[in-house]
């Protein structure tokens, strides 16, 4: 990056320009040009933390009761290896989706080539500085999310065991679940480094969000079935008893997974030894395990390194060749597609306009695709779950229903699936693409205004409702035939059409056309709520749902009630926003906010 000719940069100067570099990323990552000022990213970041941390606390607390006093040291040891493993996977689980969730900020932007590339700033100094303060940002998340986790499983698990032993279980278990995720970290930076020397910008980017969607499910999966997978697969006898451990040699006999060797090519397992290790539990049968744990950690930190600073160059001309939005243009098909489907949902030519634009900005968006992407991977979750055994982890009994007859996991896909779509589609229209753009809106505005929610509701139908149909409707028809399959189809969808509405109950803008306040929504207070909708919607809507299917009668009273409702909350809503103005312009929550109590 250094200009030729340029005067030779001392080793003081290098690292001057690395610590202001440090610290200028390190705050860019708390920042986005899409919110307002006044708003505080950092603390929307210490709210995701706070939400990943308590699962692993959770999960700890619950552990109490599988120790006590009347257990030996050995049998407490043995004990906790499946416990160990999960705080284990879970680290690595959230670091991956993180790295995922703030991939763009792992490499430089245009903003980043245009300040930079005339700077006699070297390409190994950017380079580092900006790896370094993912590194420590990744390590820092990791930290605060494990840390809880740390100290209650700590208590719960070595309060039995001689002092010695329980003063360093903190520190074993905070290294091998921080350094795991470092790991996964490492690994994923190397990788899409590698993937930036090698292949096209567009390929990389949808990669990255095919591993988002990944992580996310991986993530929900983990904290639901990994308890019974592990204890399986560990190969552990609860019920062992002291002498059965002091007659076989040691309490490594009678783990399985690391026994037998089949689980030392698993990660998790590497930094279960390096757990062991530090703790001072058997350590030289796990020495072979953390050994490879700390060389694949080094690897990794080698190779992302090596790959970052090498390809640091073409990423920087990507970022300046790339679209001014960060995304790639609309296809070819997409456009076509997109014109036909607004023209057969909506007649009104604003309402047409405003779903081409919502789904051109879906479709150009990087960023609002990653949303989508994350929604659409826990609805996938759960969708897999509901086939998974709770108990076991296992896959066991999944399929004891007949895949032929209607029942009420097959009916609760499309629900679970639209639900998700179509929350994550009402989020993505409060993030605005290009904020500046929306003085088109402002100047156009007309008097019928009804005809911007009809554009913002063909978008929800167009992007949220006719892809899980088009998924889930050729399934269905292969495996009940066509008469299931329409009444199935017809019923689902009345409801999302309900859902639809219900989102768009309080929407007064233009999707992507409004500033974006980040918390609104509080979800830290409100999550009950949003739990219980989601089981209304899924599991209570498709129970009753094959109650009506073996009652034609009642199903079609059901349908024709449905779509009455449905037409008269468009009408109602057409009636009130026609009164109402659209809004632009989000503001904050003031810091001091007046009761208003006083009289004057």
């Amino acid at each position: 990056m250094t200009a030729p000719g340029a005067p030779r940069i001392g080793f003081d100067e290098e690292r001057e320009q690395f610590r202001v570099l440090f610290r200028t990323f390190l705050r860019r990552l708390f920042h986005s040009d899409l919110v307002p000022e006044t708003v505080d990213l950092r603390q929307s970041a210490l709210g995701l933390s706070a939400v990943l941390t308590v699962p692993p606390v959770l999960y700890a607390v619950a552990l109490s009761l599988n120790y006590g006093s009347w257990m030996s040291d050995m049998q407490l040891a043995v004990r906790a290896v499946p416990h160990k493993l999960y705080f284990i996977g879970y680290s690595m689980a959230t670091v991956g989706l993180v790295t995922v969730l703030v991939g763009d900020a792992l490499f430089p932007d245009r903003r980043d080539a245009m300040v930079l590339g005339g700077l006699p700033i070297r390409a190994r100094t950017v380079a580092f500085s900006r790896l370094a303060a993912l590194v420590a940002f990744v390590g820092g998340f990791a930290m605060v999310v494990n840390l809880p986790a740390t100290l209650v499983f700590s208590f719960v698990a070595g309060g039995y065991l001689p002092i010695d032993a329980f003063l360093r279980y903190p520190a074993a278990h905070l290294a091998a679940t921080v350094s795991a995720g470092l790991l996964v970290f490492l690994a994923l930076v190397a990788a899409q480094a590698g993937l930036a020397l090698v292949c096209p910008r567009r390929v990389q980017q949808r990669l990255t969000m095919l591993a988002q969607l990944l992580f996310v499910i991986v993530l929900i999966e983990w904290f639901a079935f990994a308890p019974g997978l592990l204890v399986s697969l560990a190969g552990i006898d609860s019920a062992v008893t002291n002498e059965a451990l002091i007659a076989a040699g040691g309490p490594y006999r009678f783990i399985g997974l690391t026994a037998s060797g089949a689980g030392t090519w698993l990660p998790p397992v590497w930094f279960l030894g390096l757990y062991e290790v530090v703790w001072g539990f058997d350590p030289d049968v796990y020495r072979h395990l953390a050994a490879t744990a700390v060389l694949a950690f080094a690897a990794a930190l080698s190779v992302a390194a090596v790959a970052y600073g090498i390809g640091l160059r073409r990423m920087m001309g990507q970022a300046l060749e790339a679209p001014l939005d960060g995304s790639g243009r609309a296809g070819a098909l997409s456009r076509p597609v997109a014109r036909l489907a607004t023209a057969a949902l909506a007649r009104h030519p604003v309402a047409r306009a405003v779903a081409a634009f919502a789904a051109a900005s879906t479709v150009r968006s990087r960023r609002h695709r990653l949303i989508v992407a994350a929604y659409v991977g826990v609805g996938l979750a759960f969708v897999i779950g509901s086939f998974l055994s709770p108990i076991t982890g296992i896959a066991r009994g999944a399929l004891a229903e007949p895949l032929t007859a209607p029942s009420v996991r097959l009916l609760s896909i499309p629900f679970i699936l639209s639900f998700f779509v179509l929350a994550a589609l009402r989020v993505m229209f409060t993030v605005p693409t290009e904020l500046r753009a929306n003085w088109i809106f402002r100047l156009t505005e007309i008097d019928d205004r009804g005809a911007y929610l009809t554009g913002a509701r063909t978008a929800l139908w167009m992007l949220g409702v006719a892809p899980v149909a088009l998924v889930t409707t050729p399934i269905y028809l292969a495996l009940w035939g066509p008469g299931f399959t329409l009444a199935h189809t017809a019923f689902w969808v009345l409801m999302a059409g309900a859902l639809t509405e219900l989102l768009l109950c309080r929407f007064h803008r233009v999707p992507f056309a409004c500033s974006y306040v980040p918390g609104k929504a509080n979800v830290k207070l409100l999550w009950p709520l949003y739990a219980l909708a989601l089981t209304a919607y899924s599991s209570w809507a498709a129970r009753l749902e094959l109650w009506l299917l073996g009652r034609p009668l009642w199903w079609s009273v059901a349908c024709l009630t449905m779509l009455a409702c449905l037409i008269a909350a468009i009408a109602w809503r057409w009636r009130t926003l026609a009164a109402s103005h659209l809004t632009y312009e989000q503001a904050a929550d003031p810091a001091v906010q007046v009761l208003g109590v006083m009289r004057t």
